[in-house]
């Protein structure tokens, strides 16, 4: 029984992290396009 609830926990903690780590990434994906659509926009000047 103590072991299932550490495992579980154990779980939990490491979603967590992976959570953190694809918000991160999504966040940097979304500057990168940002930072493309302004590019763009200038070349079309």
């Amino acid at each position: 029984m103590q072991a299932l609830q550490l495992q579980r926990e154990a779980l939990k903690t490491e979603h967590k992290q992976q959570g953190k780590e694809q918000k991160e990434m999504e966040k940097q994906i979304r500057f990168e396009q940002k930072q493309q659509k302004r590019k763009e926009k200038h070349r079309g000047r």
